[in-house]
């Protein structure tokens, strides 16, 4: 906000500049630590008082302040996209989780390089580093399926031995079961 007054004349001349500043008019983290001084409170009361002065000037009606429209479009959002590190990393991390609930143990959980791969894909991002960061996801997302591929074939034979007592569907799909099914298993269903 302080940059912006400084670049801005016009912002100058309406806070009651005469001459155009070129330097701070004070210093930037003072504004913070003032702001965050007098709290939230405080800073609902100084715009009561500002829209309050502001009506009793004549500036505004009170019609106008009866009903605010806020537009939220500029508010940062913490929206991840598919393509998102952090988001494949989630995922190798539920499905590993899902696969010791249910009493299978991956042959590879990549415990060690996966979370590194997902916090270089932000770091690539970060330095417009593209062909490396799109590099570093390809193999992040490999990984990731290599998880899901291993959980899926001992999930199939974990269903061909229920006795082994791990008997945890990742498809839920019968068709998957029924293919890798033993013969007798099949005789019994029909």
């Amino acid at each position: 906000m302080v940059n912006t007054w400084l670049e801005n004349p016009c912002w100058q001349f309406f806070t009651g500049g005469d001459d155009l500043q070129t330097e701070l008019p004070i210093d930037p983290s003072s504004l913070t630590r003032w702001s965050m001084c007098i709290g939230e409170e405080g800073v609902e009361t100084l715009l009561a008082l500002t829209i309050e002065a502001a009506r009793k000037a004549g500036m505004i009606s009170k019609s106008r302040v009866e009903r605010v429209t806020v537009d939220t479009t500029v508010m940062p959002k913490a929206i991840a996209h598919p393509i998102d590190g952090r988001l494949l990393e989630r995922a190798r991390k539920h499905r590993v989780k899902l696969a010791e609930d249910g009493g299978i143990t991956p042959r590879q959980n990549d415990n060690c390089e996966a979370p590194r791969l997902a916090t270089q894909v932000g770091r690539y991002a970060h330095v417009k580093q593209y062909k490396r960061m799109h590099k570093t996801l390809r193999t992040l997302r490999g990984r990731v399926g290599r998880v899901h591929r291993d959980d899926r074939a001992q999930g199939a034979c974990a269903a061909r031995h229920p006795a082994s007592g791990s008997v945890f569907d990742w498809n839920q799909q019968p068709s998957h079961h029924l293919a890798c099914a033993s013969p007798s298993l099949l005789q019994d269903r029909q």
